[in-house]
């Protein structure tokens, strides 16, 4: 008996496979397989970009929605500003009026004594 290790083949691992000895029908069904896996990744992948496609659409709606947010406080701001400053005007109005109601009414009353 040798001690030497055999130099027989040792049998491949379970997934590797070879086909150079598989019937044409079985290189057909494994090449379909392929085929298919290789189309299931290429539909994996347009509908991944397809989905960032719209998270980036989404994100743009927010953003644009946000923008019309912020404008339509800044207007609102203007216009509530813009009515103090009036309600002001008016308010300093009324009372140079009176002051000058009260002066007319002190000078008059002065002229009759």
């Amino acid at each position: 008996m040798s001690t030497q290790p055999s130099m027989s083949q040792q049998p491949a691992p379970a997934s590797s496979h070879d086909w150079s000895q598989a019937a044409d029908k079985d290189l057909e069904v494994h090449m379909s397989n392929l085929e298919g896996t290789e189309r299931a990744k290429e539909v994996e992948k347009s509908q991944w970009e397809a989905a960032k496609s719209e998270h980036g659409a989404e994100e743009a709606r927010l953003e644009w929605e946000r923008k019309e947010q912020e404008e339509h406080e800044r207007q609102e701001w203007e216009r509530q500003e813009q009515e103090e400053h009036e309600r002001l005007e008016w308010e300093e109005q009324e009372r140079w009026e009176a002051l000058a109601a009260a002066w007319q009414a002190a000078v008059a009353e002065a002229e009759a004594v």
